[in-house]
């Protein structure tokens, strides 16, 4: 059985605040299911979301620097 976890919990181990875990479930971006009026996470959805967002801000960073050294001019190199 999985470990089910609050929007709370899935926050601090997410470092989000618990309104946007909640859009990201709305969203359909994160995996969640309803228990009566709470909505609940399984750990293994929040670590997949997890190593999901990691890869985006990655190459997130890949892109904005390739891009800075495109619009700058010059490839870096000492002149």
């Amino acid at each position: 059985m999985s470990s089910l976890l609050s929007p709370s919990e899935v926050a601090r181990l997410l470092n989000l605040h618990p309104n946007s875990v909640r859009r990201l479930a709305a969203e359909g971006k994160l995996r969640s299911r309803r228990v009566g009026w709470s909505r609940v996470f399984s750990l293994e959805d929040v670590q997949q979301c997890a190593e999901e967002r990691r890869q985006r801000r990655q190459l997130g960073r890949n892109r904005r620097s390739t891009g800075r050294r495109c619009l700058s001019g010059h490839d870096g190199a000492a002149q």
